[in-house]
């Protein structure tokens, strides 16, 4: 069987996909057979199914093995993508081969088969394909075979006794999957000496005339001597359609049940070729200077799988010609492409091809397409998608989008609409221990517990992502750390109290912290830099010029000093001081304490004042906002109780609530954040981040409230953490009738800030409620080079934004001018400087005399005239050009006064 990603091109899968196009719905299929023996050893079960989890499962000798039977992690499921049951024809019949992985007989408390009418056609397949671990709604029925080799129908749709609030893993209890009708089973099952044997076990589920249907599952020895039966009648419809998975419960000897010869078939089948997932899982790319970077993300294929991927781009006569050749990454599972001289005439179609052979040899050509975009001229707006922090399972367990919140489909397809030209999520795009605990050790389980989480994000975003240039940057959690202080990989030395997150550092070795980077970063524009850090961990720090718009794409975590060891009087735990009178303002700005690190600060330092690529906007990506803009409940000392603090109704304003100081945030070090505010100050830079689930836009402040640039730190996709602005005493300076949480206000470090808007969590009204009321969305960052205007728009979850009634959180949008990101009052304004209309627009450098102290640097618009600003008396050189050819340089310029300083501008 030819198995294709989506949109395979000549092959059966492309003429069912033409039949599906004549019908304008996918077809009801009659058959499906998935014989495992023609495939290679692997962890990888192959594009029609999905393994929960990943590490649980392999393919080897020609079995899809299960190799987790501990009584932590119950039932193991490995589900069928392309195939569905649908509440119409009269039935389906579904056969598997099973046996335990190891030769020894099993006992009546392990068990394996099917789990079949998962959720239904409305749920997403996504979703159904989850299943696995602990009954909950939705979770359908187990029909399986136990180690005794009688059979049993099991409920898998109850609620469990026991949720976790981040993972579902631990025990079955002795309620969960309780037998159904077992007064209608029958049968011996088998002997002692046969219950090492494979057994062939059949589901048949028949519709009855009254529209209720009849299932009937055997254990046949031998493929024909039946062994075991039971019947289960009075099944409504909703119990058999949705999804079917193999499934595996307990077994011997550190392994549970492996399966073959899957064949399903019956009228009320569905089939959908393109719900296949693999062999490439995603795709993410930038170009930029005639440099093409792409990242093919590969499911964890074996030693006999293919070590060479082809990069390929149709050619002058429309023919695919292969571009670029990589190897196949070892523990990242990626395949980096670099294609030189890309000139594209516009929008350019390309595909990765994996060639894989089966076991008799015969090769299966897999296809992942995309589309490379022509990137916009300077002169054309550009549109940005923001998102952060996806968070997949908040408790409550259910197996729907009632408490799954993957795939983010309405995320996903409200970003689709607006076609952004670019797409950034700023961190967090995997949860170490979201819906699965954490692996930690060893490398491979590791890596394969990684990959399953990052593939996920990639099977949510990867419609945007293999169609739009993409910038993804890790942060903490995509490292396996609940808060990160990466100090150079250089950890303080251990003290008593300490924690090994506390002392600095990263937990994981640096060839997986690699592997990381390679999965989410590897596709960025090559780093200013590639020094590696400590250990031998890559930096990814770098610039990516794109549509007129040059981006500093940061690592503001990589280099950021541990709290714990600078501020030693404090006891910081975790980022919070536990000694109450320790005072932050006082005792908690270290010298030489770091936030971006050296060299991260002299990249910027030359970045801001780089006009050199046409760019008339400069914009920094980084994980997290440059202050802490958070508020608590005292006697808090940590934000522990943030997730269970009540949710206020709209007009609700929490009254007594204290400003934090929260050393994970970027608020701290304050002399360091002091130091990266001005260096984006000085390029008039717009700063783009995510983490906090807080959406907010700053006005940053160095001296003063509002004297530097603006940060706009997009919402969550979805979050059980969410922060909250409420100080108690108003803010200075706010608008007429604004809240009181806006205008000018100090965080916990003393750090300024300007508070323009903030989406606070806030009881909405919409389903579910732990999703919505923690204000999830994405952001739009949309910007005009023709009147150079930035407008920062924030959509809750949900919201279509082509939708003329649709509304944006409260306090958006938000439109500023670029000459806006520097928020300080001139002392006085140099001669005016005049962009002509047709020629290129002018740059316009400021040095101070006699020093040649650079002080700033701006693009003008074309037709603009603009008088630069200097904040103190003396004498100035102002430089004017194009950013490549010798300067106009007029020497001994000085100030005209402002004789109204509030007047601005």
């Amino acid at each position: 069987m030819l198995n294709l990603s989506p949109q395979p091109i000549f092959d059966r899968c492309a003429l069912i996909c033409l039949f599906l196009m004549f019908l304008g719905e996918a077809v009801l299929a009659s058959e499906f057979r998935s014989d495992f023996s023609l495939q290679p050893d692997r962890r990888w079960p192959g594009p029609e199914w999905n393994a929960n989890r990943w590490g649980d499962w392999q393919l080897k000798s020609g079995w899809l093995e299960c190799t987790e039977e501990r009584p932590r992690f119950p039932v193991r499921t490995c589900a069928l993508l392309t195939e569905e049951i649908e509440g119409q024809g009269v039935g389906f019949t579904v056969r598997v081969e099973t046996r335990g992985v190891q030769a020894i007989p099993r006992t009546s408390s392990d068990w394996a088969g099917f789990l079949f009418g998962i959720g239904n056609p409305e749920i997403d397949y996504r979703i159904r394909a989850l299943v696995h671990g602990m009954p909950a709604e939705d979770g359908g029925v187990l029909a399986v075979v136990d180690g005794e080799g009688r059979v049993a129908f099991r409920e898998f749709s109850q609620r469990p006794d026991r949720v976790g609030y981040w993972s579902i893993d631990g025990p079955l209890a002795r309620s969960s999957a309780p037998i159904l009708q077992e007064k209608r089973r029958s049968g011996e099952g088998l002997k002692l000496s046969q219950r090492s044997e494979p057994i062939t076990l059949e589901l048949e589920i028949r519709r009855l005339g009254d529209g209720t249907f009849h299932a009937i599952l055997k254990a046949l020895r031998r493929g024909t001597e039946e062994v075991s039966r039971a019947e289960l009648k009075g099944l409504t419809s909703d119990r058999t359609t949705g999804s079917i998975a193999l499934a595996s419960h307990g077994g011997v000897d550190g392994a549970g049940h492996a399966f073959r010869r899957v064949h399903l078939s019956g009228s009320s089948v569905r089939t959908d070729p393109e719900r296949t997932f693999g062999p490439v899982c995603g795709v993410l790319y930038t170009h930029q200077r005639q440099t093409l970077k792409v990242t093919a993300q590969l499911a964890p294929l074996g030693p006999s799988d293919p070590s060479i991927v082809e990069l390929q781009i149709p050619n002058l006569s429309g023919e695919w010609e292969t571009v670029a050749t990589a190897p196949r990454l070892p523990l990242a599972n990626t395949a980096h492409f670099r294609v030189e001289q890309f000139r594209p005439l516009g929008d350019t179609p390309y595909r990765v091809v994996v060639s894989m052979a089966d076991e008799s040899g015969k090769l299966h050509l897999h296809f992942y397409d995309g589309t490379i975009r022509k990137a916009p001229r300077e002169t054309d707006p550009l549109t940005i998608a923001l998102i952060s922090c996806t968070k997949n399972y908040t408790g409550d367990l259910r197996w729907n989008d009632e408490s799954i919140w993957f795939p983010h489909r309405e995320v996903a397809e409200a970003i689709s609409t607006v076609t952004p030209d670019l797409f950034i999520s700023t961190g967090d795009q995997i949860y170490e221990g979201d819906l699965t605990s954490p692996v930690l050790s060893p490398d491979e389980a590791m890596m394969l517990d990684y990959h399953g989480k990052w593939t996920r994000w990639l099977w949510s975003f990867g419609e945007i992502t293999r169609r739009t240039p993409t910038i993804t940057i890790p942060d903490d959690h995509d490292v396996y750390h609940g808060n990160i202080w990466g100090a150079g990989n250089v950890p303080a030395p251990k003290r008593e109290g300490h924690t090994v997150q506390d002392r600095g550092g990263y937990k994981l070795p640096p060839h997986l912290v690699n592997a990381v980077h390679a999965t989410q970063t590897s596709h960025l524009p090559d780093p200013v830099d590639p020094t590696p850090i400590s250990g031998g961990i890559s930096v990814y720090f770098t610039r990516l010029e794109y549509g007129g718009v040059s981006f500093a794409i940061l690592a503001d975590r990589m280099w950021k000093s541990a709290p714990s060891s600078w501020c030693p009087k404090g006891r910081v735990k975790n980022g919070w001081a536990r000694v109450p009178e320790f005072d932050w303002l006082e005792d908690g700005d270290p010298k030489g304490a770091q936030l971006l690190g050296l060299r991260q600060e002299e990249f910027l330092a030359e970045w801001a004042t780089d006009y050199s690529d046409s760019a008339w906007l400069k914009v920094a990506v980084s994980q997290s906002v440059f202050a802490n803009l958070a508020t608590l409940p005292p006697p808090a000392n940590s934000d522990a109780p943030v997730p269970s603090l009540p949710i206020p109704r709209p007009g609700e304003y929490p009254p007594g609530e204290v400003v934090a100081a929260d050393a994970d945030s970027n608020g701290w070090p304050r002399a360091a954040r002091n130091r990266a505010v001005s260096l984006l100050r000085l390029g008039g830079a717009l700063h783009l981040t995510g983490d906090q689930h807080l959406a907010s836009v700053l006005r940053y402040g160095v001296d003063e409230a509002g004297d530097a640039g603006v940060v706009f730190g997009g919402p969550a996709v979805a979050n059980t953490w969410p922060r909250r602005w409420f100080p108690d005493s108003p803010g200075k300076n706010r608008p007429q009738d604004a809240p009181k949480n806006l205008g000018d206000f100090r965080d916990g470090f003393g750090n300024w800030m300007r508070v323009l808007a903030v989406a606070n969590p806030m009881v909405t009204g919409r389903t579910p409620a732990r999703l919505h009321d923690r204000v999830p969305g994405f952001g739009l960052i949309r910007l005009e080079p023709s009147t150079q205007s930035i407008t920062l728009e924030c959509w809750p979850r949900g919201i279509d934004p082509l939708d003329e009634e649709a509304s944006q959180y409260p306090g958006w949008p938000i439109t500023v001018h670029a000459r806006e990101l520097d928020g300080r009052t001139p002392w006085g304004l140099l001669p005016p400087v005049t962009s002509p209309e047709e020629d290129d627009p002018r740059v316009v450098r400021v040095r101070r005399e006699p020093s040649g102290d650079l002080l700033s640097a701006r693009r003008l618009a074309r037709g603009e005239t603009w008088r630069p600003p200097v904040f103190e008396p003396g004498s100035y050189t102002v430089e004017i050009g194009d950013g490549i050819s010798p300067w106009e340089v007029r020497a001994q310029q000085r100030p005209e006064p402002i004789i109204d300083r509030s007047a601005g501008q």
